[in-house]
Formats: structure tokens, C-alpha cells, sequence
């Protein structure tokens, strides 16, 4: 149940974050050209402005979503568990946010714009380890997990509930003693079954992914918007 409600949440929050700001740049296309013609800011200066002028409605509505559902699903109700549970939440949707925004800026209708979105995120969340195992994937997609900020959101949030979570009972009675027998006893071994144990898996490794991951999808809407910028005659 933990593991189908936190993919959900990762899952949600990453095609929320990037189609959301699908719209952002085309609307705006016109205009920045013209700007663009008389010199009035630098497409980096456009780029930063924007994204912090959007930033407080982004971050209010991740940490309105995360004080709902934290709490009301019974996850592990500790401080340090529910902060970390908010961090992985933020990170998680801006890089979707930098994700969109370098599909919005490199692709000028939010039509196509829109259909190619999903094809991007589906093996994105095919490969966020909930779908498909680990050692499923690899070796022939072992590159796709490197670049499914899904995985490595979903793997943060995971260790960081798991790691907390002791002795998992098994009703017997409902279920028969062979179901429960195969059925994980505790957290760590949760973590053991889903693959996420592994050196590749620390918690440091998967925030440094993100945020390599975030950069890149700005560089590339910054890219586009120099290139655009470079066309304006």
C-alpha cells in the first residue's frame, strides 16, 4: 500500500509539475521577440525572472499537497521523516517544472508541445522502480533510470519511509499462511525486494541526479530561448 501510494504521488506531482508549465513559454512568444528586437533584457535575465516570479505559487502548492496527504495516509509520522517526505516533494517538481519548461521553450505549439510530454514521462515512469524491477531493466535500460527523476524521487521517498518502518504484520486468516510466509517483515526488507538497496541508491547520489537533472532542463530552455533570441531578424 505504501509503495503504490508513494509511486502515485511521485508519479502525479512529476506529469503535474511538467505539463503545467507547457503553457508558459508560446503565449509569450511574440512579445519576447519583440523585446528581444530592442535589446530590452537577456533571455537568461527572462528566464530567472519568470521562474522566481512563479516560484512561491509552485512551492504552495506542493507543501499544500504534502500536508494533506502525508498525514491523512498514515505514513511514518515523524519530523525528520515528513521534512525529508517535503524536500524529495519540492525537488521532484522542479524538475518537472525545468523539464516542461524546456519542452515549452523549445517547442513553439502547446499542442504538440502537450503530445509529446507523455511520450517523454511514460518510460520515465516505467523505469521509476515501482512497474518494473531493476534487475529487470538492466542492462539495456540502465540508461533510461538515469534519466527518470521519478526513480530517483520515488527511491528517495521510499527509503525514507521504509527505513522507518518496523514489523509489517500479515493477516493469516485472510490471506493463508503461504501468501504471508513470501511477505516482506519489515521495511528494510521491503527495500531489499524493490531492488533499492544498492550502492547506486544512496540518498546523496539520487538528490546530486536531481539536481543535475534540474540544471540541464534549464540550460536547455535557456538554449532555446538564446536560439529563438538569435533568429528575432
Amino acid at each position: 500500500d505504501r509503495n503504490g501510494l508513494l509511486f502515485m504521488i511521485v508519479a502525479n506531482g512529476a506529469f503535474s509539475a511538467t505539463m503545467g508549465v507547457l503553457n508558459t513559454f508560446p503565449p509569450e512568444k511574440a512579445v519576447y521577440i519583440r523585446e528581444q528586437q530592442s535589446n530590452a533584457y537577456s533571455p537568461a535575465l527572462y528566464l530567472a525572472t519568470k521562474s522566481l516570479a512563479e516560484l512561491p505559487v509552485q512551492l504552495g502548492a506542493v507543501l499544500t499537497q504534502t500536508v494533506i496527504v502525508y498525514w491523512i495516509t498514515g505514513l511514518v509520522a515523524t519530523a525528520d521523516s515528513y521534512f525529508i517526505y517535503v524536500a524529495a516533494n519540492l525537488m521532484l517538481s522542479q524538475v518537472g517544472i525545468s523539464v516542461g519548461m524546456a519542452i515549452s521553450c523549445g517547442i513553439d505549439s502547446y499542442v504538440v508541445a502537450s503530445g509529446t510530454t507523455p511520450l517523454i514521462l511514460i518510460p520515465l515512469m516505467m523505469a521509476a522502480g515501482l512497474l518494473a524491477s531493476t534487475e529487470r531493466l538492466r542492462p539495456e535500460w540502465y540508461w533510461l533510470e538515469k534519466l527518470s527523476f521519478m526513480r530517483h524521487s520515488f527511491l528517495l521517498m521510499a527509503k525514507n519511509e521504509f527505513e522507518n518502518v518496523g514489523a509489517i504484520s500479515c493477516d493469516v486468516a485472510k490471506f493463508g499462511a503461504n501468501f504471508c510466509a513470501n511477505q516482506p517483515k519489515n521495511g528494510l526488507e521491503v527495500l531489499e525486494s524493490l531492488d533499492m538497496n544498492g550502492d547506486q541508491d544512496e540518498p546523496w547520489i539520487l538528490w546530486l541526479s536531481l539536481g543535475i537533472i534540474l540544471v540541464l532542463g534549464r540550460a536547455l530552455c535557456l538554449f532555446a530561448l538564446y536560439s529563438i533570441a538569435g533568429r528575432k531578424n
